[in-house]
């Protein structure tokens, strides 16, 4: 019983399970134009969560092992990758690859939206060329990130039929700046510190450049929250929603606090699901949102 839990989670782990709340933000759209109690709408953009999932969790399969000698040789990534501690094989990683393939073209299919479709295969193929290509040269390493948490906001826009506002699409950017660049900067650290190689260009980032770019962007990214919390768009929903911004600055100090001055070498996923002011701020902002805008 025991091994066949631990199995279990070993294949939770191969597809990343608790990365799939990044996904979530393709219920952006939807949450914000006040539609999330639609029914239609909402199963339209689950159907899309549930292909990008499985799309994504196929990237890290494909992403792990070709990584799988260098992450045998970090000391914390031995320990939690499947493939680099040799807890599961590849031939049953890409069975589990191939499940996910056809999970997702099902889904799809339910879905019946090329442009959702179009999207999931140019993230696809966008993070193939980032994992077997692209991954080692500075800079562009963090384009093709963020440029998936932008393609997950249309995705979700498509899916639903609703459109992107302008200051949506500029905070995710911002964020998704600051998430990539905390985790080079944690990386950074761990090299620093313990000599630990998490990625081949990881001296070629310099840690004082990080951190003054950490702490550039979460004032920026708490100026435009602001501008867009007193901005007509929210305002006419709600003449109190500038009250979000208090959630939204208190996790930004959080987060800083960690990388900037604790120094603290962490996965921004990984750190949300262990600092529990992360996740009491998150979901304070949520609530607040919903209670705001619902």
């Amino acid at each position: 019983m025991t091994t066949n839990r631990h199995t279990f989670l070993s294949f939770l782990s191969l597809i990343r399970i608790k990365h799939w709340t990044k996904n979530l933000l393709i219920f952006t759209p939807l949450f914000f134009h006040i539609q999330i109690n639609n029914p239609v709408l909402f199963y339209q953009a689950v159907l899309a969560f549930l292909a990008f999932c499985m799309t994504a969790s196929m990237i890290y399969i494909i992403n792990d092992w070709q990584d799988r000698e260098l992450d045998a040789q970090h000391p914390v990534k031995k320990d939690i990758r499947p493939l680099a501690s040799g807890e599961i094989s590849g031939k049953a990683a890409f069975s589990v690859a191939a499940i996910l393939a056809m999970v997702t073209c099902f889904v799809l299919i339910l879905l019946s939206s090329r442009e959702v479709a179009g999207l999931i295969l140019l993230y696809f193929g966008m993070n193939l060329l980032y994992t077997f290509f692209l991954k080692n040269l500075v800079f562009i390493d963090l384009l093709i990130i963020v440029a998936g948490f932008i393609i997950r906001l249309y995705v979700g826009s498509f899916a639903t039929g609703i459109p992107l506002s302008h200051w949506i699409l500029s905070l995710l950017s911002l964020l998704a700046f600051y998430l990539v660049l905390s985790k080079r900067q944690g990386e950074r650290m761990a090299y620093e510190n313990k000599r630990i190689i998490a990625r081949k260009n990881i001296t070629r980032y310099n840690g004082k450049t990080l951190n003054i770019l950490l702490f550039i962007l979460s004032i920026t990214i708490a100026i435009v929250y602001s501008l867009y919390a007193f901005s007509p768009e929210m305002t006419n929903k709600n003449s109190l929603f500038f009250l979000t911004i208090f959630f939204v600055v208190a996790g930004l100090i959080r987060a800083d606090y960690i990388f900037l001055i604790r120094k603290k070498a962490h996965d921004p996923t990984e750190l949300f699901w262990k600092d529990p002011v992360l996740q009491i701020c998150t979901l304070c902002w949520i609530a607040t949102c919903y209670f705001m805008l619902y």
